[in-house]
């Protein structure tokens, strides 16, 4: 039986897995529970050299088949509104909810410059 390039690449780098389906799930929903809050993340996938940019996550793709390519996802608590080129836009902080949100349905995570890290996955000797 041939063996999957994800899993070739998961015992090829030694990785933990830190998450599983049920517990990306339940990230997917507690994020997207409150609908004032439109969370922009940055993902780090396996099998890709650099993680993607900030931007809106597809959270149905995360609750269904995704989530298991997911080495690290960086979540930014900031909503940021555009007003307009003379005005700055306005931001609001969802930091304590986010961090609740997270502590309520035990998710791992880092926070580190104003950003929350879900690892999926971790690399021997990573800090996490």
């Amino acid at each position: 039986m041939k063996e999957d390039p994800l899993t070739a690449f998961i015992y090829a780098n030694q990785l933990a897995s830190v998450m599983n389906q049920t517990k990306w799930r339940e990230l997917a929903d507690a994020l997207t529970s409150n609908p004032a809050f439109e969370p922009e993340v940055r993902v780090q996938y396996l099998l890709d050299d650099r993680p993607d940019g900030f931007g809106l996550l597809e959270w149905d793709s995360v609750r269904h088949r995704d989530s298991r390519f997911i080495e690290w996802m960086d979540i930014d608590p900031v909503r940021r509104q555009r007003v307009g080129r003379l005005v700055d836009d306005t931001r609001t902080d969802f930091t304590p909810w986010v961090k609740s949100a997270l502590e309520r349905h035990s998710i791992p995570f880092t926070e580190q410059d104003g950003l929350f890290r879900i690892y999926g996955y971790l690399r021997p000797n990573a800090a996490g």
